[in-house]
């Protein structure tokens, strides 16, 4: 019996093998114990597992000779009185088809689409085939029937080729294609999937088109709009000055000529933008012009009231010829010298620009250093002598008197103190300074 079990065992594999050499088939199986649980290897498991040779339950895993492979019958066979379920179908020896007489070939059904039933003499048989089947797993094709098994084909292709779903079979329903997830979680990207190349994260633009915020990205939050304060252009031809507030571009009323007033044209009240003397409420000025604007008084006349215009060359605030329009209203004795006007405390070698050294206009030309210079009171402790500021003795000129304007001549800058009474005068070369 024992010789009996192995002998079937070897003919089982060999039938497999050739199966699949003919089916052309390259899809090796695990070897039987290797990785589904057959503890008298016979090829069946308990649990009944695909990993297994074959994949019906083993009801009696002890016995190589009792699995859903053998049979049990004919009538007579020491199978139909041998106690045991032979072909784990849960009919014993006589209660099972293959023990009774029959009379018909359908008596002799098994409901194993694997075994072409028959009756003969009475006796069922049941003679396997190799004829395709489903073996109820919708992840193989190509089902065959083997030592009266369906045994599972070549595994089911699911691949759809998209780079896009994540491709697996399920034994009961086959092939699913569940979408891939591009999220990666940063606010800063556009996930989308191609079906060639799969997850594609491109940046996120955050340009809003507002020149007056500075657009970035967060990755936790996503586009981040900051307020600016740069110069914009708001597309109002009656404001200037646009700059950026708040994240709007604003700007002030037009006002071409810079005198604070506003063009009329533009809401505002200045009559001439062009013209920096002329607005609402301007003073008549004495250029030629009217400076006021309509609803001012005086409007439409010119120069009306006005002193005669100042003509100031050095901008000293004072006119020649005199003018109440000026800053001061006396002439200036020489008006391109802004140094040279009337009361001027200004002291100089040189003269004003027209030979004379009258800088305070009031026609003399008076020297900054008159007299004499002398060293007095000689004392012999402690030793000193005392300074009297002035010119060197011969540069006195019985004409001119002491140096005139511009003229340089020896000027005491110190006394000497000597012995016996005596001090030495020590002079340094000066221009005469005149105003």
């Amino acid at each position: 019996m024992r010789w009996n079990s192995v002998f079937k065992l070897y003919c089982m594999f060999a039938l497999i093998v050739a199966w699949t050499i003919v089916a052309g088939i390259d899809q090796p199986q695990p070897p039987w114990g290797a990785e589904c649980n057959d503890r008298d290897q016979d090829g069946y498991g308990d649990p009944g597992s695909q990993v297994c040779p074959h994949p019906e339950r083993d009801c009696d895993d002890e016995r190589p000779d009792v699995n859903p492979g053998e049979r049990e019958g004919p009538l007579g066979d020491p199978t139909c009185a041998d106690g045991l379920d032979n072909n784990c179908d849960g009919l014993v020896d006589a209660a099972d088809a293959g023990c009774y007489e029959c009379f018909y070939d359908e008596d002799c059904d098994d409901e194993n689409p694997c075994t072409e039933d028959q009756c003969d003499g009475g006796v069922c048989s049941h003679v396997a085939t190799t004829q395709p089947c489903d073996d109820h797993n919708a992840c193989t094709v190509g089902d065959i029937c083997s030592r009266g098994t369906c045994v599972g084909g070549p595994s089911l292709a699911c691949d759809d080729e998209d780079a896009c779903t994540t491709d697996a079979c399920d034994p009961v329903v086959g092939c699913v294609h569940e979408e891939v997830i591009c999220y990666d979680g940063n606010a800063c990207t556009t996930d989308m999937c191609d079906p060639l190349t799969g997850c594609v994260h491109g940046a996120v633009s955050c340009d809003d088109g507002n020149p007056c915020t500075d657009d970035s990205c967060d990755p936790s939050t996503g586009c981040v709009h900051t307020s600016n304060t740069l110069p914009c252009d708001d597309g109002d031809p009656c404001t200037m000055n646009d700059r950026c507030e708040a994240g709007i571009c604003t700007g002030v009323l037009l006002d071409v000529d810079g005198d604070g007033y506003a063009s009329s044209s533009c809401g505002g009240s200045d009559c001439n933008d062009s013209n920096g003397t002329v607005y609402t409420g301007a003073p008549e000025l004495c250029d030629g012009i009217d400076n006021q604007c309509p609803g001012d008084p005086g409007y439409g006349e010119v120069d009306e009231g006005c002193q005669p215009p100042c003509i100031d060359h050095d901008g000293d605030g004072y006119g020649s010829p005199a003018s109440s329009s000026c800053t001061y209203p006396e002439e200036d004795c020489y008006d391109y010298n802004p140094n040279a006007y009337p009361g001027s405390t200004y002291w100089s070698s040189t003269h004003r620009g027209d030979g004379s050294f009258d800088y305070n206009c009031d026609g003399v030309e008076t020297k900054r250093w008159e007299g004499q210079a002398d060293c007095v009171d000689w004392q012999p402790s402690p030793p000193s002598c005392t300074p009297v500021w002035g010119w060197y003795p011969g540069c006195y000129d019985p004409v001119q008197g002491w140096p005139s304007c511009g003229t340089p001549c020896p000027y005491l800058i110190g006394c000497l103190w000597k012995w016996m009474g005596w001090c030495d005068p020590t002079y340094y070369e000066v221009v005469q300074e005149c105003r």
